[in-house]
């Protein structure tokens, strides 16, 4: 066999060879690029999903700053990713049953979510519509995680597809690279010397390559086998090369997976510790599947069990734990559960383990089977007892309150400037004969006070509002049936920094006060021009605190210019220093119980300092005890009727005189009348002491 011969032969031997290496090598290659297929398209669906989360989070947190419209944005990523033309063959026909399941749990997930969100009702006034959705919120972070553990099984069994791959490549390619070497040295042994220096600078490079960067590249010009040979190297080098820049990639997602994996376990440890503030648990039950309930750690304090039986047990032995009287009404709840009628809210009375009772609000959502049957029921529940007791004490006070208020006829109001929302209690209400549903505004408000109290009040609200000042006025309103009325109305203001953000304040009906004020002020009137009238002033005495009230008129009477406070050592000296020991002792006897107080006596003005007299007469009054405590009288001033009673006297007195002369003298008494009485006889001055009256003059 020639050289020529076996060459040929080497050569044909070699390229069968090397083809079979290079199929094995591509071969391993396309295996490869799959598995970089379904790894790239997991680590996307671990980024959209926690993309997805992250808004999600976000929305229902705070749902102005992330709205609606984002989250259903990367659910609808989510799902392209997840449609079967957009995986692999090795994704969509995959091989084990667990990454099968994986897929379809993420699909159901990925189908579920949506529909929880559009359930959503983050705005609703309504409590009840909020606690649902507290409990769909629950739900949607339960099927979010679920979500996660779906896409992290999947993006493992593809990590673990692509090191296989990997594997099986670097195998080939060590293999095909054996071939070659193996090639080199048989055409080294048996092509002529010429071959030997090509042979050999291979041999340098492939020696250099083992040791030096990928960027190492054969550069040669020869159009032969070995020009072929040293292309197929070059070749070699950039697919070590991709190789290595895929290595480097894949330890990045890698770090970012791990990221990933710490944020999930942070957003747990999360939910776990609202849950255990709010004291609520999750829970799953199986009702096809051995009567199975899952719960989550937080029951064991609200229910009082032990970790094991309160994470794990059954709908039987749950149901036993309800109270008997509210077990039938829960039971027949969940047996009324269809499909299209698959979620409850609703409380209960359930027996701790302790013997304790709690109240939980429970919500949940049943999963049916093709035939109609219950096969799981997800939900929450949260121990309200706290709050319901809360709640109770707060309507029993709320209705103490307003039985007291509309006894008192006074009641309570408050206005929320930022949400525009005014609350009346039901006193303000029967104030102004409204029905309780009448929706009440500031305008309406100030519309039932009368018009001549309106600007009253709408100046006093302006300047709660612009400046903070509170107002405490008593104005007239015109009630819905037109009934007029008087009301204290009190208003102050709830400033944050310079603005006001509301203000509150309480609402009387004080009209039979009023009233009675108009009529007092009415007989204050009466009283005091009858006063004026007979000159009679009336003045009262606090013996203990010897505090004197005296009344106008009984300061006009002694001269005493203004509401000048007096005291009884202050008043006793009015009286004319002849008559002042027999004031003072009639004061002592009244005090004693000897006689009462009733004494005409002379007083000095403090004024203009002239002589008048007066009529006093007082009442003590006296405690259980028989002690004086107040004294309560009357001072007259009678000097015109005490001149006239003294002149007429004294005219008496000289008819008399004459009448006796003339019987003497035999002479008789001619005088005119009114020379007699007038041109004759002269004014008599005041009488020169006091004199004691009866009861019966006074």
């Amino acid at each position: 066999m020639t050289l020529r011969t076996r060459v040929r032969l080497l050569i044909l031997g070699s390229t069968l060879i090397t083809l079979w290496l290079l199929g094995v090598l591509f071969a391993a290659y396309q295996e490869k690029t799959r598995a970089e297929q379904d790894l790239a398209l997991s680590q996307s669906l671990t980024v959209a999903n926690a993309q997805l989360r992250t808004v999600l989070f976000g929305h229902l947190l705070s749902p102005h700053t992330q709205p609606q419209s984002q989250v259903e944005a990367q659910f609808k990523r989510l799902a392209d990713l997840l449609e079967p033309e957009t995986q692999s063959s090795a994704a969509s026909d995959a091989p084990d049953a667990d990454t099968r399941y994986a897929w379809n749990g993420a699909r159901r997930m990925a189908s579920d979510l949506p529909a929880l969100l559009a359930d959503l009702d983050t705005t609703g006034p309504d409590p009840r519509l909020r606690a649902r959705d507290g409990q769909t919120t629950e739900l949607i972070l339960m099927n979010s995680h679920a979500m996660t553990l779906f896409v992290s099984q999947i993006n493992d069994r593809a990590l673990d597809g692509y090191f296989q791959a990997s594997t099986r490549e670097h195998r080939a390619l060590g293999l095909l690279l054996a071939g070659l070497a193996a090639i080199g040295l048989g055409l080294l042994l048996l092509i002529e010397r010429s071959l030997l220096l090509p042979i050999d600078r291979l041999r340098q490079a492939v020696l250099k390559i083992g040791g030096s960067p990928t960027a190492l590249r054969l550069k040669t010009h020869r159009r032969d086998e070995l020009g072929q040979l040293a292309d197929a190297f070059d070749h070699l080098l950039d697919q070590i090369q991709e190789t290595t820049v895929s290595r480097d990639r894949l330890a990045v997602e890698a770090d970012e997976r791990a990221r990933v994996e710490r944020a999930l376990q942070e957003s747990q440890d999360w939910l776990h510790l609202a849950m255990q503030t709010s004291r609520s648990f999750a829970f799953a039950w199986e009702p096809q599947e051995g009567d199975r309930v899952w719960r989550s750690t937080t029951c064991a304090a609200i229910l009082g069990l032990a970790d094991e039986t309160a994470e794990h047990d059954t709908g039987q032995g749950y149901f036993q734990r309800v109270v008997p009287a509210d077990r039938a009404r829960f039971i027949a709840l969940l047996e009324s559960l269809r499909p299209g009628q698959d979620r409850y809210r609703t409380e209960y009375r359930v027996t701790r383990g302790d013997g304790e009772i709690v109240v939980l609000e429970e919500t949940a959502q049943g999963f049916f089977d093709a035939q109609g049957r219950l096969q799981r029921l997800v939900g929450a529940s949260t121990d309200i007892t706290e709050r319901r007791v809360a709640a109770d004490a707060l309507k029993k006070n709320r209705d103490l309150l307003n039985a007291m208020g509309r006894m008192a006829r006074v009641g309570g109001w408050e206005v929320d400037l930022v949400t525009g929302q005014q609350a009346w209690t039901e006193a303000i209400y029967d104030i102004h004969e409204l029905d309780y549903a009448y929706t009440q505004t500031v305008e309406k408000g100030i519309a039932f006070y009368a018009p001549e109290s309106r600007p009253i009040i709408t100046e006093a609200v302006r300047r709660a509002i612009d400046l903070g000042e509170p107002y405490d006025l008593e104005l007239e309103i015109v009630t819905a049936k037109g009934r007029r009325r008087w009301v204290h109305t009190i208003g102050r203001a709830v400033r944050e920094g310079s603005r006001t953000i509301a203000f509150s304040g309480t609402f009387q009906d004080i009209t039979e006060r009023k009233q009675t004020e108009l009529e007092l002020d009415r007989q204050r009137t009466i009283l005091q021009q009858a006063e004026h009238l007979a000159r009679i002033g009336a003045w009262e005495w606090e013996i203990a605190p010897d505090r004197l009230h005296l009344s106008a008129e009984f300061l006009r009477v002694h001269g005493v210019q203004g509401a000048v406070p007096l005291t009884l050592d202050e008043l006793l000296p009015l009286a004319h220093p002849q008559d002042l020991n027999a004031v003072q002792q009639a004061f002592q006897d009244a005090l004693s119980g000897k006689r009462p107080y009733n004494l005409e006596h002379r007083i000095i003005r403090r004024d203009d300092g002239s002589i008048r007299v007066v009529h006093a007469k007082a009442e003590v009054s006296r405690n259980a005890r028989g002690e004086p405590v107040k004294m309560i009288g009357v001072a007259q001033d009678i000097t015109e009727r005490t001149q006239a009673a003294e002149a007429l006297r004294q005219s008496e007195e000289r008819f008399r005189t004459l009448a006796a002369y003339s019987t003497q003298t035999g002479q008789p008494f001619h005088c005119k009348l009114d020379t007699c009485s007038a041109a004759n006889w002269t004014a008599v001055p005041s009488p020169t002491g006091p004199s004691e009256r009866s009861d019966a003059r006074g």
